[in-house]
């Protein structure tokens, strides 16, 4: 018997950031220059990137940095936005910069054409007792004012964080008194990734977006594929998230980590994944296989503990393996790999 649910719907109509689905997080050591940053815009555009989120000030006190960054950004179709977190102000050295200079810095970055602001990362545990009447305190600013400040400079900018918390509840509760534009989590701990919990879990994000309003969003740092426990390959749990509608956030060259993710990206792209409907089927989940699919391309995660045969016919267009073993007249996707096929009339 099959079991398959529609995991996600995709919104019958555009929003702003449907189209600009790939974001890549620098880190403040990534820009030691402003020819640092416009260096790595340069090589994100060639790479199909779309937004870059970068530390608002610059690390050698350039006064061009923030217009040239922009301009160039812009010159080739790359969306920025200033990180203004705690952290990466004192990234920088800037450890006491007073609620005016801040905003005053947000408001240069606006008007010069950023598309909006990043936060950077906080934990729901520790800004929680911090509520007040008027919002939570995250990264250093009092969110509900500064969105009401951002609404009233610039009433398209977007405000994008990432949410650290013990669960994804947890995270969504918080989240729904602030209405962030884009989110994404991470969770401070986590059980190992089965075939069994896999089903479980993704319905629990892709509600949690649902619930506070915004694209999905998924974290592709090094950190988060260095440590969720797992059985599938880090290779195979990358190519999963590319999988995924909504945005997905890079940092330090994760996207190149292989030919394989290159050529996921270029699918994804061209095929729209990001903005498909998702269902999922775990009838075969407990010999380790799950599917995903869309209208264009399935999705097989073989947890193991067995190969699977696909026949060798065309119809892989990427997998978290260069290249699959044969057996015959069939490829072989071993244990802890994941592959995108086009779709077939059973998936």
């Amino acid at each position: 018997m099959s079991s398959t649910t529609l995991l996600h719907r995709a919104p019958r109509h555009d929003s702003p950031w449907v189209n600009h689905h790939l974001w890549y997080q620098a880190r403040p050591g990534e820009i030691p220059t402003t020819q640092a940053a416009i260096e790595l815009i340069s090589h994100l555009a060639r790479h199909g990137m779309h937004v870059l989120t970068l530390p608002a000030l610059s690390a050698d006190d350039d006064p061009d940095y923030l217009t040239s960054v922009t301009s160039h950004g812009a010159r080739r179709s790359i969306r920025v936005l200033p990180n203004i977190g705690s952290e990466a102000f004192a990234a920088r050295g800037a450890f006491d910069i007073s609620l005016d200079d801040r905003l005053a810095i947000a408001a240069q970055w606006l008007a010069q054409g950023a598309h909006g602001l990043e936060l950077g990362s906080d934990t729901v545990e520790a800004t929680q007792p911090s509520r007040s009447e008027s919002g939570h305190y995250h990264a250093g600013w009092n969110v509900q004012e500064l969105q009401a400040w951002m609404k009233y400079t610039n009433d398209d900018a977007a405000m994008s964080i990432s949410l650290r918390g013990p669960t994804i509840a947890d995270i969504s509760d918080h989240a729904l008194d602030d209405y962030f534009d884009v989110l994404r989590f991470e969770l401070l701990s986590t059980s190992q990734l089965t075939a069994h919990n896999y089903f479980d879990q993704s319905v629990a994000a892709f509600r949690m977006f649902d619930a506070v309003g915004t694209l999905p969003s998924w974290n592709a740092s090094w950190e988060f594929l260095n440590n969720v426990p797992s059985q599938l390959s880090q290779s195979a749990l990358l190519l999963a998230i590319c999988y995924m509608p909504g945005i997905v956030h890079f940092e330090k060259d994760v996207q190149l980590q292989s030919p394989s993710t290159r050529h996921a990206l270029r699918v994804r792209d061209s095929l729209r994944l990001y903005k498909a409907n998702v269902l999922i089927d775990t009838t075969n989940a407990g010999d380790g296989f799950v599917w995903l699919f869309n209208d264009e391309v399935s999705m097989l995660l073989n947890f193991g503990p067995h190969s699977y045969e696909i026949p060798n016919d065309g119809r892989v267009l990427v997998s978290s393996m260069i290249t699959l073993p044969e057996r015959g007249s069939h490829l072989a996707l071993p244990p802890g790999e994941v592959a995108w096929l086009r779709r077939s009339r059973t998936h």
